[in-house]
Protein backbone atom coordinates (compact mmCIF):
# COMPACT_ATOMS: atom_id res chain seq x y z
CA UNK A 1 0.00 0.00 0.00
CA UNK A 2 1.32 3.27 -0.94
CA UNK A 3 0.96 6.27 1.41
CA UNK A 4 1.32 9.88 0.63
CA UNK A 5 3.34 12.22 3.36
CA UNK A 6 5.17 15.41 3.61
CA UNK A 7 9.26 14.73 3.30
CA UNK A 8 10.93 15.41 6.39
CA UNK A 9 14.21 17.74 5.33
CA UNK A 10 16.08 17.08 9.42
CA UNK A 11 15.81 13.26 8.40
CA UNK A 12 19.12 12.87 6.71
CA UNK A 13 18.61 8.91 5.75
CA UNK A 14 15.50 10.09 4.09
CA UNK A 15 16.87 13.00 2.30
CA UNK A 16 20.03 10.64 0.64
CA UNK A 17 16.49 8.50 -0.75
CA UNK A 18 15.14 11.67 -2.39
CA UNK A 19 18.55 12.35 -3.79
CA UNK A 20 19.22 8.87 -4.93
CA UNK A 21 14.82 8.70 -6.13
CA UNK A 22 15.64 11.72 -8.44
CA UNK A 23 18.87 10.66 -9.92
CA UNK A 24 17.49 7.53 -10.59
CA UNK A 25 14.10 8.80 -12.32
CA UNK A 26 16.11 11.63 -14.57
CA UNK A 27 19.09 9.26 -15.30
CA UNK A 28 21.48 11.90 -13.91
CA UNK A 29 24.16 12.28 -10.86
CA UNK A 30 22.31 12.71 -7.57
CA UNK A 31 21.63 16.53 -6.26
CA UNK A 32 23.49 17.47 -3.17
CA UNK A 33 19.99 17.76 -0.61
CA UNK A 34 21.66 22.01 0.13
CA UNK A 35 20.92 22.20 -3.74
CA UNK A 36 17.52 20.76 -3.54
CA UNK A 37 16.61 22.86 -0.48
CA UNK A 38 18.00 25.97 -2.35
CA UNK A 39 16.10 25.38 -5.13
CA UNK A 40 12.89 24.55 -3.28
CA UNK A 41 12.38 26.40 -0.02
CA UNK A 42 11.92 30.13 -0.45
CA UNK A 43 12.24 32.39 2.36
CA UNK A 44 10.36 34.91 1.17
CA UNK A 45 7.03 33.47 0.45
CA UNK A 46 4.10 33.33 3.18
CA UNK A 47 3.76 29.64 3.62
CA UNK A 48 6.63 27.48 3.48
CA UNK A 49 6.94 24.90 0.12
CA UNK A 50 6.04 21.38 0.71
CA UNK A 51 7.92 18.45 -0.32
CA UNK A 52 5.32 15.04 -1.06
CA UNK A 53 7.00 11.44 -0.90
CA UNK A 54 5.19 8.02 -2.13
CA UNK A 55 6.14 5.61 0.40
CA UNK A 56 5.79 1.99 0.17
CA UNK A 57 6.51 0.78 3.85
CA UNK A 58 9.85 2.49 4.46
CA UNK A 59 10.88 3.21 1.01
CA UNK A 60 10.36 6.23 -0.58
CA UNK A 61 9.38 5.42 -4.61
CA UNK A 62 8.06 8.97 -5.37
CA UNK A 63 8.18 12.82 -5.04
CA UNK A 64 7.08 15.86 -5.96
CA UNK A 65 7.90 19.38 -4.54
CA UNK A 66 5.86 22.19 -4.69
CA UNK A 67 7.38 25.92 -4.00
CA UNK A 68 5.53 27.95 -2.75
CA UNK A 69 5.29 31.73 -4.14
CA UNK A 70 3.44 34.84 -3.40
CA UNK A 71 2.12 36.89 -6.61
CA UNK A 72 -0.08 40.36 -6.50
CA UNK A 73 -3.14 39.83 -8.82
CA UNK A 74 -4.98 42.91 -9.04
CA UNK A 75 -3.61 44.49 -5.53
CA UNK A 76 -4.18 41.30 -3.64
CA UNK A 77 -1.23 38.95 -2.57
CA UNK A 78 -2.17 35.30 -3.29
CA UNK A 79 -0.24 32.22 -2.49
CA UNK A 80 0.51 29.57 -5.04
CA UNK A 81 2.71 26.79 -5.55
CA UNK A 82 4.37 25.54 -8.35
CA UNK A 83 4.88 21.85 -8.92
CA UNK A 84 8.13 20.44 -9.76
CA UNK A 85 10.63 17.73 -9.32
CA UNK A 86 8.92 14.92 -9.98
CA UNK A 87 9.84 11.98 -9.22
CA UNK A 88 8.51 7.76 -9.73
CA UNK A 89 10.95 5.22 -8.91
CA UNK A 90 10.97 2.92 -12.74
CA UNK A 91 9.92 -0.14 -10.78
CA UNK A 92 6.54 1.94 -9.74
CA UNK A 93 5.73 3.63 -12.78
CA UNK A 94 2.33 2.98 -14.08
CA UNK A 95 0.39 2.43 -10.46
CA UNK A 96 -0.86 6.34 -10.45
CA UNK A 97 1.61 7.70 -7.50
CA UNK A 98 2.09 10.77 -9.37
CA UNK A 99 -1.51 10.88 -9.63
CA UNK A 100 -1.84 10.18 -5.97
CA UNK A 101 0.69 12.96 -5.04
CA UNK A 102 -1.09 15.83 -6.90
CA UNK A 103 -4.28 14.97 -5.58
CA UNK A 104 -2.90 14.79 -2.01
CA UNK A 105 -1.30 17.74 -2.70
CA UNK A 106 -4.30 19.50 -4.04
CA UNK A 107 -5.56 18.56 -0.29
CA UNK A 108 -2.81 20.15 1.12
CA UNK A 109 -2.49 22.94 -0.50
CA UNK A 110 -5.67 23.47 -0.32
CA UNK A 111 -6.01 23.62 3.05
CA UNK A 112 -2.64 25.91 3.71
CA UNK A 113 -4.58 28.60 1.11
CA UNK A 114 -3.00 27.96 -1.94
CA UNK A 115 -5.11 29.74 -4.38
CA UNK A 116 -3.99 28.01 -6.94
CA UNK A 117 -1.03 25.29 -8.21
CA UNK A 118 1.15 25.32 -11.57
CA UNK A 119 3.56 24.40 -13.30
CA UNK A 120 5.16 23.56 -16.94
CA UNK A 121 4.96 20.05 -17.52
CA UNK A 122 7.17 17.61 -19.74
CA UNK A 123 5.78 15.27 -22.15
CA UNK A 124 4.87 12.81 -19.97
CA UNK A 125 3.35 14.64 -17.23
CA UNK A 126 1.20 16.50 -20.05
CA UNK A 127 -1.38 13.83 -20.98
CA UNK A 128 -1.92 13.48 -16.54
CA UNK A 129 -2.62 16.45 -15.36
CA UNK A 130 -5.08 17.09 -18.36
CA UNK A 131 -6.86 13.98 -18.79
CA UNK A 132 -6.63 12.57 -15.33
CA UNK A 133 -5.62 15.45 -12.65
CA UNK A 134 -8.45 18.06 -14.50
CA UNK A 135 -5.86 21.00 -14.37
CA UNK A 136 -6.28 22.82 -17.58
CA UNK A 137 -3.99 25.26 -19.91
CA UNK A 138 -3.65 28.57 -20.28
CA UNK A 139 -1.28 31.35 -21.85
CA UNK A 140 1.09 32.05 -19.47
CA UNK A 141 4.19 34.74 -19.14
CA UNK A 142 7.62 33.01 -20.01
CA UNK A 143 10.89 34.95 -19.52
CA UNK A 144 14.28 33.81 -18.05
CA UNK A 145 15.48 35.17 -15.63
CA UNK A 146 19.01 35.19 -14.02
CA UNK A 147 18.69 32.78 -10.65
CA UNK A 148 20.51 35.37 -8.24
CA UNK A 149 17.99 36.28 -5.78
CA UNK A 150 19.14 40.38 -5.96
CA UNK A 151 19.12 39.86 -10.04
CA UNK A 152 15.80 37.68 -10.12
CA UNK A 153 14.01 40.03 -8.26
CA UNK A 154 15.23 43.34 -9.71
CA UNK A 155 14.44 41.42 -12.86
CA UNK A 156 10.76 40.36 -12.32
CA UNK A 157 10.20 44.30 -10.64
CA UNK A 158 11.49 45.48 -13.70
CA UNK A 159 10.12 43.27 -16.11
CA UNK A 160 6.17 42.87 -14.41
CA UNK A 161 4.81 45.50 -16.52
CA UNK A 162 5.28 44.10 -19.58
CA UNK A 163 2.93 41.03 -21.29
CA UNK A 164 4.62 38.46 -23.29
CA UNK A 165 2.62 35.57 -24.24
CA UNK A 166 4.69 32.29 -24.57
CA UNK A 167 4.36 29.00 -23.67
CA UNK A 168 1.34 27.33 -22.03
CA UNK A 169 1.45 26.13 -19.02
CA UNK A 170 -1.09 24.21 -16.93
CA UNK A 171 -2.73 25.14 -13.08
CA UNK A 172 -5.32 24.20 -11.24
CA UNK A 173 -7.58 26.94 -9.34
CA UNK A 174 -7.92 24.42 -6.21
Amino acid sequence: MIIIKPIDFNDSKLLESLSELISLSFEQDKPEIDYLEKNIFCEESSLRSLVLGAFEGKKLVGCNAFIANDFNLNGREISCFQSCWSATHPNFQGRGIFISIQNEAKKILTDLGAILIYGLPNNQSHPIFISKLDFFEIDCVFTRIPNIPLLRKAWIKYKSSFDRVGKKCWYDNT
